[in-house]
């Protein structure tokens, strides 16, 4: 069903401008919500490819603003002037209020020919391209604007054809209609118009704006943005309309896409699923919790640690937004838990086991998600650990003090994605360790970087498609609510560095834009935060310490910066309070730089890839270096697990047990053919 809103008239043409406006120059749907009880349909976000590099992840999203200059915009408004008086007012403040990035174009229908019965076939095809579709400028815009004059038919089918023509067939298209009556040149009907207009692309959403139209004008209207996915909007005076037109320019979040092979936690140990290295996700439940004391349900999963390996393992939380960005006021956390190993004393701290503080997710975006790192570390051979571990998270959410309702229906709960990456990491050699250079002193600040020829990037909405970047300046933009992500290579003897400073606010209040740093594991390794103000611009920075094998010789502070591969940048917009608009786009500059000069490390790099299938079987732990398991010993360890489940769905496990099947049968055979040759010789 349509999504209908009583506004102002110019409130709804400006919401609409804005609307079609924000579509076009922000990459992302420009379907926002207008407030928590009503949802506006939403087309597919433009993301950037999986690993894309900065020149390749452009998104190009374009509007174009429809105007009825027909006959009746003559008419009084209720504020002295005529209707189309109110409506140049209203695209006049939509076109201030839009970021020049803005890719908008101005349409209008009715104003060079008469209303006149005999005149209808010219009527019919009196639509203009004021202003073609291409980057805002503002007075040029305008100039246009105030050049509209009522005088003509209502063909508003022919009018939607034009601006879908003007909008080209690729990327991000967002057509904003206004007007005050119905079309008056039918055939064809304009609800099939809007039809097959939207049926040659899933890209393409029109958005209406009624101006003091009567019942017979709202249904067609109304028809015309259910037919293409849009929102049907009232205005009754400029001052309304101008609103409308704001509401309907804005852009919907790019939501946070979590990546990686799906499973699902087991309530018990026991039945808990192997999950090999790679990204895993899923989505579960949380319920709250008061107080810090309370028992928090335990989730599990099992790893089978290879021989002569560290894993490490990082669980991050993300809070369920709308399309607008918006997401209720919580906390959404991972509490701290031990590993479970069959030996007891090999658990928690003991045993080599390290755990970072619990990560911690803000509903209302102001942080990037934060991951809850543990690793496990190799422990000495007499304190007799199992290479077999089960993990317990422990997910709930938190409420400040002005949060008394929990979950839609005062529930207590709520669902939040999750994502899973597990590492195995090959541990050198002491002679090999000893060889890698000893870590440095830690800088004091951060470099001083340049913006001078920022290019233009559109950076990922989640680590798993951050934006690979070279050093250099770069130029974003982001709205309340949603995420920015981009990842850039450091190696062994580097540290990364961030600069990025933000423009005038967009927005009528100062908003704060946070920046975090992590490492390849997702720990969080420096934050900083810029607020953005109505009348200057801000800056802030963040570095980390040079990356090096041995720095996890300082215990877990070092651990952290001790692996070189992708460091990511999180960038996050807080999403404000009350009713403000959500979808207005604030730019921002990010410069990077990589110090240092590279030394020598570990050849092996951190994961980014999918994981294997969850199994019911645990793989393999063995080393490549060590020979295939003898049928007996295989035996025993297939009872040692007999208390696990052996329904195994061609997961990791099982590929691991097929692979030593193999091996063994082409040992047999080579020795099979060695034996036969052997015998022919005699002969």
């Amino acid at each position: 069903m349509t999504r209908r809103f009583s506004v102002g008239f110019s409130s709804a043409l400006l919401v609409l401008a804005l609307v079609v406006v924000w579509g076009i120059f922000a990459p992302g749907d420009a379907r926002a919500q207008h407030d928590s009880s009503a949802s506006a349909t939403s087309s597919s976000l433009s993301t950037p490819p999986r690993n894309a590099s900065a020149s390749e992840a452009t998104v190009e999203s374009k509007a174009a603003l429809v105007i009825d200059a027909s006959g009746s915009m003559a008419d009084a408004d209720v504020d002295g002037g005529t209707r189309m008086d109110a409506a140049k007012q209203a695209s006049r403040d939509l076109v201030n209020s839009l970021p020049e990035t803005a890719n908008l174009g101005l349409l209008a229908y009715g104003m060079r020919e008469s209303s006149a019965p005999d005149n209808r076939e010219r009527g019919c095809r009196d639509i203009e391209t004021l202003v073609p579709v291409g980057e805002l400028d503002k007075q040029a815009m305008i100039t246009k604007i105030d050049e509209m004059t009522p005088s003509g038919y209502t063909p508003i089918g022919n009018a939607l054809r034009a601006a879908a023509k003007e909008l080209g067939n690729e990327g991000e298209r967002t057509i904003i209609l206004v007007s005050d009556g119905i079309d008056t040149c039918a055939p064809p009907p304009v609800c099939e118009v809007a039809k097959e207009l939207a049926n040659e692309g899933i890209d393409l959403t029109i958005h209406t704006v009624g101006f003091k139209t009567d019942e017979e004008a709202r249904k067609e209207l109304e028809c015309i943005a259910d037919a293409a996915g849009g929102i049907f909007m009232e205005a009754d005076d400029a001052g309304s309309l101008a609103d409308s037109l704001k509401f309907l320019a804005q852009r919907d979040a790019s939501l946070y896409k979590t990546a990686g092979t799906e499973f699902e936690y087991s309530d018990t140990p026991e039945n808990a699923k192997w999950l090999g290295e790679g990204r895993y996700r899923t989505t579960v439940t949380a319920k709250v919790r008061e107080n810090p004391k309370d028992a928090v349900e335990q989730r599990y999963f099992k790893i089978a640690v290879p021989k002569n390996h560290n894993a490490i393992i990082s669980t991050a939380v993300i809070p369920k937004r709308s399309t607008s960005g918006r997401a209720r006021d919580v906390d959404v956390e991972v509490g701290r838990t031990e590993l479970i190993n069959a030996n007891e004393s090999c658990g928690g701290v003991a045993g080599g086991v390290w755990s970072g503080d619990g990560g911690r997710s803000r509903g209302n975006a102001d942080n990037t998600p934060e991951a809850y790192v543990r690793r496990i570390e190799p422990v000495r051979e007499e304190r007799g650990c199992e290479p077999h571990w089960t993990v317990a998270d422990e997910i709930f959410l938190t409420y400040g003090a002005s949060e008394l309702t929990y979950g839609p229906q005062g529930s207590g709960e709520e669902a939040v994605d999750v994502e899973v990456v597990i590492n195995f990491e090959p541990i050198p050699d002491e002679a090999e360790v000893a060889d890698f250079a000893a870590p440095e002193q830690p800088m004091d600040s951060e470099d001083q970087l340049d913006f001078n020829g920022a290019q233009e990037i559109h950076g990922g909405s989640s680590f798993a498609n951050a934006v690979e970047v070279e050093p250099g300046a770069y130029k974003d933009a982001i709205v309340p609510g949603e995420y920015r992500f981009y990842k850039i290579p450091v190696e062994y003897g580097q540290r990364p560095v961030i600069n990025y400073r933000t423009g005038v606010a967009e927005r009528e209040t100062g908003e704060s834009l946070n920046a975090n740093l992590y490492s390849p594991f997702r720990a969080t390794l420096d934050t900083d935060l810029a607020l953005f103000a109505t009348s200057y611009t801000a800056e802030g920075a963040v570095a980390g310490d040079t990356v090096n094998f041995r720095n996890r010789e300082d215990g877990s502070t070092g651990k952290q910066i001790a692996n070189a591969g992708y460091y990511y940048v999180g960038l996050a917009m807080d999403q404000g309070e009350g009713e403000e608009l959500m979808g207005v786009e604030q730019p921002f500059e990010i410069a990077f730089a990589v110090d240092g000069q590279t030394t020598n490390g570990p050849e092996w790099r951190p994961t980014d890839e999918d994981g294997p299938e969850p199994s019911d079987t645990p793989p393999s732990t063995r080393s490549s270096e060590e020979p295939e398991a003898t049928e007996s010993e295989t035996t025993q360890a297939e009872s040692e697990e007999s208390d696990t489940p052996e329904t195994g769905d061609g997961g990791s496990g099982s590929r691991g047990m097929l692979t030593a099947a193999i091996g063994i049968g082409i040992v047999v055979l080579l020795a099979a053919i060695a034996v036969a040759v052997a015998v022919l010789r005699r002969r």
